[in-house]
């Protein structure tokens, strides 16, 4: 009898925290190649940068807490109309376009690096003492479930998930 253990799992996570930690009913040993689903987690996790940064964090966190009025004031005159995360384009373009030199898209067999290469992206993303959070990248539960089922598609039109775990 199969145990949690032998399942596939999903996870996705940023800096530590997870986004997305699913199990599928399929022995994770029968799971060798994902490769071929990973361009359309690209996609859609691109959308969904646009997304963010288009809706101010509503999008997938519930909006970004506004500026500090003293940071906002110095913000406008040094930068009118920037809006939040949007100083001078480099998160929002990493976040946003596969062709952007500090986009990461690492795909292998049974992983996928994706995000950043802006060092400053983890600091807005969980927060400092002095900060508070503004994430960039935050899932939907619509990108979750749209993960999900692209993953299970790939597996079974791939003959991957042809034997099913029941626990």
């Amino acid at each position: 009898m199969p145990t949690r253990q032998d399942l596939f799992n999903f996870t996705f996570e940023v800096h530590g925290q997870k986004q997305l930690d699913r199990a599928l009913g399929l022995y994770s040993a029968n799971i060798k190649d994902l490769r071929g689903v990973w361009p359309d987690i690209r996609d859609d996790f691109l959308e969904g940068g646009q997304a963010q940064f288009a809706s101010q964090g509503k999008s997938g966190s519930g909006g970004w807490k506004a500026l500090s009025p003293a940071y906002a004031a110095w913000k406008n005159a040094h930068f009118p109309g920037k809006p939040i995360l949007q100083r001078q384009g480099d998160l929002i373009g990493s976040l946003t376009n596969k062709s952007n030199k500090r986009f990461i898209y690492r795909p292998s067999k049974l992983g996928l690096a994706i995000g950043t290469r802006v060092p400053y992206a983890r600091y807005h993303q969980t927060g400092t003492p002095d900060m508070p959070a503004r994430p960039p990248i935050q899932l939907t539960k619509a990108q979750q479930t749209r993960w999900m089922k692209l993953i299970q598609e790939h597996i079974f039109n791939t003959g991957q998930g042809y034997q099913r775990a029941i626990i």
